[in-house]
């Protein structure tokens, strides 16, 4: 499908996401209105628990740049996941491109370095959720009695991710045309990466960290609702959360996440009206949020481009 195309069923999909959401709520808004109890406190907590995982994220944007030596500072590390995730809430990936120019600009990576630094993130995510999916399916298997077959499946889904994830790659390329030298230096640049044991160690540590987070995020947002629901399955839908993410068909994800979260609450047991409404309480602070910081670091990362620039100009 040619990009123009893309573009409009993308914008389709937004109107269509918007368009049921509003007959969503227009159904279950009184429901919504009832369960919702909200105090000042629940409001400071769950707040405090988004700014953390917030932290934790950058931490791990932080840990995957220092792995292509690129060394940012407190305010660039924080600010650079925020306006990110501002970024492609508002439009499609315009976050990505943003700090895609900023490194680009400020700190001299590569376009192909800083996609291989988000293909290697996404693969780290996938290699932490069929890892977990191993150990649960495991679980059921021996306390459950889960067929053995979805063990094997995970056991050789996790097998074949851990030999691409740390396995070596000697390919070289015979072709010496520019657009194979491209795919030579990414090729490079992604074995160089593999051998970055530590940080591949320290980055999966911030990924379930960061997982753990946003299912505390989850389970605050269901005791606003008095909706009983264990942490440890608000941790599964957290993970449901990460691999929905691969789909990334409308801006932020919006509806894709909300479904998700109800769906594998009504999977866990749960309401799935009660998981829709949990995740529409997370989404809503974490909009405020996103947009109160995302707009600051842009700010400042804005200004600390002009003042280089400035500086060049003066030399």
């Amino acid at each position: 499908m040619h990009s123009p195309q893309k573009k409009i069923v993308r914008q389709v999909l937004f109107a269509l996401v918007w368009i049921l959401a509003i007959f969503y709520f227009l159904e279950k808004g009184p429901e919504f209105k009832k369960l919702v109890d909200l105090s000042l406190r629940q409001i400071i907590l769950a707040s405090g628990v988004m700014l953390v995982s917030y932290c934790i994220n950058a931490q791990k944007f932080r840990t995957i740049f220092q792995a292509f030596k690129i060394h940012l500072s407190l305010f660039e590390w924080l600010g650079i996941s925020q306006v990110m995730r501002m970024g492609n809430m508002i439009f499609f990936k315009s976050g990505t491109v943003t700090v895609a120019y900023f490194l680009k600009s400020f700190h001299q990576l590569s376009y192909s370095t800083f996609i291989v630094a988000l293909t290697a993130e996404k693969i780290l995510d996938l290699y932490m959720i069929v890892g977990m999916m191993l150990l649960y399916s495991l679980g059921l298997f021996f306390f459950q009695d889960l067929d053995f077959g979805f063990v094997v499946l995970s056991g050789i889904f996790f097998s074949g991710l851990n030999y691409f994830l740390f396995k070596p790659i000697s390919w070289k390329l015979k072709w010496t045309s520019r657009p194979f030298q491209l795919i030579q230096k990414t090729l490079d640049t992604w074995k160089d990466f593999q051998k970055t044991t530590r940080a591949i160690t320290l980055i999966l540590f911030w990924k379930i960290l960061h997982m753990v987070s946003v299912g505390g995020r989850l389970y605050i947002a269901f005791i606003m609702l008095n909706q009983p629901i264990t942490f440890f399955e608000c941790v599964v839908i957290s993970g449901a959360i990460r691999l929905a993410g691969w789909v990334g068909i409308v801006p932020g994800n919006l509806g894709i996440r909300e479904v998700t979260v109800g769906l594998t609450a009504s999977f866990l047991g749960n309401n799935f009206d009660h998981g829709l409404f949990a995740a529409t309480i997370d989404r809503i602070l974490e909009t405020i949020w996103t947009f109160l910081l995302g707009m600051f670091y842009y700010h400042y990362l804005s200004m600390k481009k002009y003042k280089q620039g400035t500086e060049i100009a003066t030399d």
